[in-house]
């Protein structure tokens, strides 16, 4: 369980109090990333090379670039940055910042897709489901 932090809905939404939006928008680039996968051959990121990534990110920042440089890992978030491993540890000054915000440089690393690839496997949408099963 993530403790609860609890604001305003009129201030910007902090990292961990937008859990669920952060957990949705890391679920939804591996989606896309797999499904270009799949129409592009091997130009993206299989769900495998996920699978890895989630096992190397408990090797911390330094193994995580040389894993993505040495797998020529490329996923959909990669172009939005010029440093690919921004993309994938994100840090916030005083462990909370604002969604899309500029990151702390000096601030405490959170590996940004661990948690949806943990369950990635068994995340299903509540609006996928249908109510009739």
């Amino acid at each position: 369980m993530r403790p609860y932090y609890i604001q305003s809905d009129r201030e910007p939404k902090k990292h961990f109090a937008s859990y669920e939006d952060t957990f949705l928008k890391t679920i939804d680039g591996i989606e896309k990333t797999i499904e270009k996968s799949q129409t592009d051959g091997t130009q993206y990121a299989g769900i495998s090379k996920w699978k890895q990534l989630r096992d190397v990110y408990h090797h911390g920042v330094g193994e995580l670039d040389q894993w993505i440089l040495l797998n020529q890992f490329k996923s959909t978030v990669d172009d939005a940055k010029a440093n690919p491993i921004e993309n994938y540890f994100i840090a916030y000054e005083n462990k909370f910042g604002i969604l899309g915000k500029p990151q702390d440089k000096n601030g405490e690393k959170f590996a940004y897709y661990y948690d949806a690839l943990e369950i990635y496997d068994y995340f299903v949408r509540l609006s996928e489901v249908n109510k009739d099963e």
